[in-house]
C-alpha cells in the first residue's frame, strides 16, 4: 500500500475486501467477472432552495416538490437542450433543514468504475449532469433559486466487479425467499433494477408485483410470476456468497462484489451503496465479525 507515509506493507490474519471494486481480490489473481450490464453510477448533491415556500414544505423535512415547476417532464422536454440522459431521479430534503435537498438525478452510462480512465469520465460527467439540471431549472424554473450545498467526495458506483464466491446469490432466491443454513443477514427490500441498455428502473416485490418506471411515462405494472399460496416476506443472504473460491482462507469479499447474479444483486445490493451503504453497510460489519473468528482460529 502507498500513503502520504510512503509505501509500506500491512501484515494480518484476515482481510476484508471493502474497496467496493473487488480491488483486493482482483490484485490476488482471484476469479472474478463483470455484469453483461452492469448498473449506471450516480453522482449525488445537496441543493439549496428546493421548494423553499411555506406552500410546499412542512415545518420538519420539506417537500420533494419544486415551485411552479416538474422537474420531470421539463427534463423530457429539454434534454437535448441540456445534454441529458433519459433516466430516473429521486431526492429527500435533509433532516431538519427546510430548503437543502439531496437529489439523485443523474445516470453515468457504460462507464467501469473499477477502471481509471472510466471512473474519471464518470466524475466529470456526473458532476457536468448535476450542473445541468440546475441551469435547467434555473431557466425554466425561475422561481425556485437554487444554491449547491455539496458534492460528493467519490461518485455513487452501483456495480462493477463481482467476485466468483463459494456460492452465487440468484434471482429466484431472493424472489422466493430461500433459506440458507448459513444465512448471514435477511432482506424485504424490493428488487430495483438500473437498467444500462434503457432508461427507469424495474421494481420486482416478493408478492409477485412488478413496476417499469420511467419518469415522464406512465408506469408499467404487472406481474413477474403467478400467484402462490403464501408469498415469502424476506430473504437471506448466505455467509457463502462473501467467501472467494481460491488458495486464500482468510479474504472475504464485502460489499457490492459479492457473488450475485443480475437478478438477485438488486435486491440487497450494495449498488445501494452511493445511498449512502445502508444495504451494503451490514455485510461489512458481519464481514469484520467473520474475521475475527477466522483469525481466532474459529
Amino acid at each position: 500500500m502507498e500513503n502520504k507515509s510512503g509505501r509500506g506493507a500491512i501484515r494480518a490474519k484476515a482481510f476484508i475486501d471493502a474497496t467496493g471494486d473487488g480491488d483486493l481480490c482482483a490484485r490476488l489473481s482471484l476469479a472474478h467477472r463483470m455484469a453483461s450490464h452492469f448498473q449506471p453510477s450516480t453522482t449525488c448533491a445537496k441543493i439549496a432552495g428546493w421548494g423553499s415556500s411555506g406552500d410546499t414544505q412542512d415545518d420538519v423535512t420539506g417537500s420533494d416538490r419544486l415551485i411552479n415547476f416538474d422537474l420531470q417532464q421539463a427534463r423530457l422536454a429539454h434534454r437535448e437542450e441540456f445534454e441529458l440522459p433519459e433516466g430516473f431521479g429521486w431526492g429527500r430534503h435533509v433532516p431538519g433543514t427546510r430548503d437543502v435537498y439531496m437529489y439523485a438525478g443523474t445516470r453515468i452510462y457504460h462507464a467501469n468504475s473499477a477502471d481509471g480512465d472510466d471512473l474519471t469520465y464518470g466524475e466529470i460527467e456526473g458532476r457536468r449532469q448535476v450542473r445541468a439540471v440546475m441551469d435547467l431549472i434555473r431557466k425554466y424554473g425561475p422561481d425556485n433559486r437554487l444554491a449547491l450545498v455539496s458534492l460528493p467526495s467519490y461518485i455513487g458506483t452501483r456495480e462493477t466487479r463481482h467476485i466468483d464466491c463459494l456460492y452465487r446469490l440468484q434471482g429466484s432466491d431472493v424472489l422466493y425467499g430461500k433459506p440458507f443454513d448459513d444465512a448471514i443477514a435477511y432482506g424485504s427490500y424490493r428488487v430495483d433494477i438500473h437498467h444500462q441498455d434503457k432508461p427507469g428502473l424495474t421494481f420486482k416485490y416478493l408478492n409477485g408485483e412488478q413496476v417499469y418506471v420511467r419518469p415522464g411515462h406512465p408506469n408499467e405494472a404487472g406481474r413477474w410470476r403467478g400467484a402462490l399460496e403464501k408469498d415469502p416476506t424476506f430473504y437471506q443472504i448466505p455467509y457463502r456468497s462473501l467467501v472467494p473460491q481460491g488458495p486464500f482462507g482468510n479474504v472475504i469479499a464485502a460489499g457490492r462484489m459479492i457473488d450475485a447474479d443480475e437478478e438477485s444483486f438488486g435486491g440487497h445490493p450494495g449498488h445501494g451503496e452511493h445511498e449512502p451503504d445502508r444495504r451494503s453497510g451490514w455485510r461489512r460489519r458481519l464481514s469484520g465479525a467473520a474475521s475475527f473468528d477466522n483469525a481466532e482460529g474459529r
